[in-house]
């Protein structure tokens, strides 16, 4: 089975958790209100 491009590599989980709360972060910080996300 060929792995995808997007996925060169397993992450660890430290590596996942960083990736995800690097994310949250910047979704966090984003000047989008959080009420404009209501559909």
């Amino acid at each position: 089975m060929q792995q995808s491009p997007l996925f060169p590599s397993l992450l660890t989980l430290d590596e996942l958790e960083s990736h995800l709360w690097e994310a949250a972060n910047i979704l966090r910080g984003s000047p989008v209100d959080r009420t404009d996300w209501k559909s």
